[in-house]
């Protein structure tokens, strides 16, 4: 419920191609094979976010980079002026990486160093001033991704972030 028009990206390190037909019919959006690029990310989230319902029912690289030998197909992408990020990681290198490609793309971050800081984080920032995405590291010291998400979404950060874009991360590939 609330969640019908929420866009599932999957990374994965294996896939045969038959396994995308069920992806897509499990309701995902995107598949990508590792290694993935921030430009293949940029460029997905492009799709899949563009107002336009020209966008194809399933992303993968193919797509994208069909799109490339075709630039005036790609759906420009301005980002809101004031749009914060809110990134949990507690690998320093991590965050450094992650702050650095965001950048790249023109967005710009603030760190959370565990998933109970990302929710003291939400909840002590000014209405006037909302997170509008959280990128959330799964493991964590202190409190971890997956349980900041549940008390995220049970509204222990404030009612205005129960709904809030959660991406999940991790660097565990098992």
């Amino acid at each position: 419920q609330g969640y019908q028009n929420m866009k599932l990206f999957l990374l994965t390190s294996t896939l045969t191609h038959s396994d995308s037909a069920k992806l897509h019919q499990t309701g995902f959006s995107a598949y990508f094979t590792k290694p993935v690029t921030s430009s293949d990310i940029f460029d997905a989230l492009s799709i899949a976010c563009a107002p336009s319902n020209d966008n194809p029912n399933f992303i993968t690289k193919g797509y994208i980079t069909s799109l490339a030998k075709a630039p005036t197909e790609a759906p420009p992408v301005s980002w809101p002026k004031d749009m914060r990020i809110l990134v949990a990681e507690d690998n320093q290198i991590n965050w450094h990486v992650l702050s650095a490609m965001l950048k790249s793309l023109g967005l710009s971050s603030e760190h959370a160093i565990n998933g109970q800081d990302a929710i003291n984080r939400l909840k002590s920032e000014p209405a006037s001033r909302p997170f509008a995405l959280l990128l959330m590291d799964c493991q964590m010291n202190v409190m971890d991704g997956y349980q900041a998400t549940r008390c995220i979404r049970e509204g222990l950060a404030g009612d205005k972030y129960k709904d809030m874009i959660i991406i999940a991360q991790t660097a565990n590939v098992m």
